[in-house]
């Protein structure tokens, strides 16, 4: 990987690495409703040494989360923010739930769902 953005994409994917692995050795409930990352990886990253975190990233030239969020889900965070009823974990758990739902209405209609989880 050498483009301008390396040095970017390198301290993203450190900092979004080791929170998974601090959240998961933490609270492993917690850690998926947050990050949405599949259990198998977060358990990986949770027993992976610093060393082996910082070695990943030296070789991973992309970043290893995706955008889980849609316009809707856009939209319901700054509906709450505008009326002063945002509570960040509530809505961390409401998207987890809308996500899964759609997850399981792809699979529901022959498409990959959780294929990739």
């Amino acid at each position: 990987m050498d483009t301008k953005y390396e040095r970017d994409i390198k301290t993203l994917n450190r900092r979004y690495l080791m929170l998974v692995r601090e959240m998961e050795r933490e609270d492993s409930d917690y850690a998926h409703t947050v990050t949405g990352v599949p259990y198998q990886i977060r358990r990986k990253l949770k027993d992976m040494t610093i060393e082996e975190v910082e070695e990943m990233v030296e070789h991973l030239p992309i970043m290893p989360f995706t955008f889980r969020l849609m316009e809707r889900h856009w939209k319901r965070i700054a509906d709450a923010i505008r009326t002063s009823r945002f509570d960040a974990r509530k809505t961390a758990e409401t998207i987890s739930f809308m996500t899964v739902a759609a997850a399981l209405q792809e699979e529901d209609k022959g498409g990959e769902g959780f294929a990739d989880c």
